[in-house]
């Protein structure tokens, strides 16, 4: 059936009919099967299953695509400037964008829902988000950090191995400090500050220190009188009043505040806490002991707890706290003066 550049006619077919090459510049109808066995010019838009195309290629219908030789079923070009090239999803009504799967040349790709997030899902389920603030989540759909791994199962979350048993994992702060080091070739844990190592567990479970091995002691200049708190969190491991004791104390154990003792310690757990008193003339001492603000009476070292602090000295009082229910404890004490 040839056909001319300048018709605008509609084929009424009942079967299948084959046409040759056409160049259509106006409207041409098909109703019925058609079968170009040439080459098809359309110059304006074209319509497969609507009358009034509104886009260069306009389908209301579904699409079947057959692969070509190179396994190639869709090929995007991008625009000369930057080889950028896009697919998008809009509302029915055209009124907005849903989604679009961008190409931009071959540095970069990227898929942006409207909806603020991305997602990659396998099975029709979620597996990976990345929020609108950049938190990348795996198995939660509200990361709270850079990168969030959530699970419901007993399987390990997070796993890193490779094949040549050499470093797996190494932790940097900002200045590139490495301050974790798990190193399976080994069997070891390296922990450090300032780019230097300075603790490791080895294979053993043995610990090792490099530099200075130190507690920390609390010194403040207060004088001891009435109550002494002793507060786990802040004072770690040894408090010292530097001021001469002005009357005898109640010695009282707890977290802080706001944090008991007897939560932060469990069944079985023992701690051991320093008091350091000042005494100048008089001789001062502490007359109850408490965790928590409840008494506990402690055993002394000797069997007799002290009747009398040491003037001018400094008195060491420790207490070793072990915990054998809730709230109850066994509290071993000792007086040593240094003068």
């Amino acid at each position: 059936m040839p056909l001319t550049r300048e018709q605008s006619n509609y084929i009424n077919t009942g079967g299948t009919v084959f046409l040759p090459s056409v160049a259509i510049d106006n409207t041409l109808g098909v109703r019925g099967n058609s079968v170009f066995d040439g080459s098809v010019s359309i110059l304006n838009n074209l319509g497969i299953g609507v009358s009034t195309p509104t886009s260069t290629l306009h389908v209301n219908g579904s699409i079947r695509l057959n692969t070509e030789a190179d396994g190639q079923v869709i090929k995007l070009y991008g625009r000369t400037s930057d080889n950028f090239s896009q697919i998008a999803t809009r509302k029915s009504d055209g009124s907005a964008y849903l989604n679009l799967l961008q190409f931009h040349g071959d540095t970069s790709f990227a898929f942006v829902q409207n909806t603020g997030y991305l997602t990659n899902t396998t099975s029709f389920a979620e597996r990976m988000r990345i929020d609108s603030s950049g938190n990348v989540g795996v198995g939660t759909s509200s990361p709270l950090a850079k990168f969030h791994i959530g699970s419901s199962t007993t399987v390990s979350d997070f796993r890193m191995s490779n094949s040549v048993s050499s470093t797996v994992l190494n932790m940097y702060t900002t200045s590139n400090d490495v301050v974790l080091t798990v190193v399976p070739a080994t069997g070891t844990l390296q922990l450090g500050t300032n780019n230097t190592e300075r603790m490791r567990i080895d294979s053993s479970g043995s610990i090792k220190y490099s530099g200075q091995v130190a507690e920390t002691v609390t010194v403040s200049a207060t004088a001891a009188n009435t109550t002494v708190t002793y507060d786990v969190i802040t004072n770690k491991n040894v408090l010292y009043y530097t001021s001469n004791a002005t009357a005898d104390w109640t010695f009282n154990v707890r977290g802080n505040s706001t944090t008991t003792l007897n939560s932060m310690m469990d069944i079985g757990q023992s701690l051991t806490v320093v008091f350091m008193n000042t005494n100048g003339a008089t001789a001062y001492r502490p007359t109850a002991f408490q965790i928590d603000g409840t008494a506990v009476t402690p055993k002394w070292f000797g069997g007799t707890a002290p009747t009398a602090g040491n003037a001018s000295s400094i008195d060491v009082y420790t207490y070793n706290i072990i915990k054998t229910a809730s709230a109850t404890y066994t509290v071993l004490a000792s007086q040593t003066k240094f003068a």
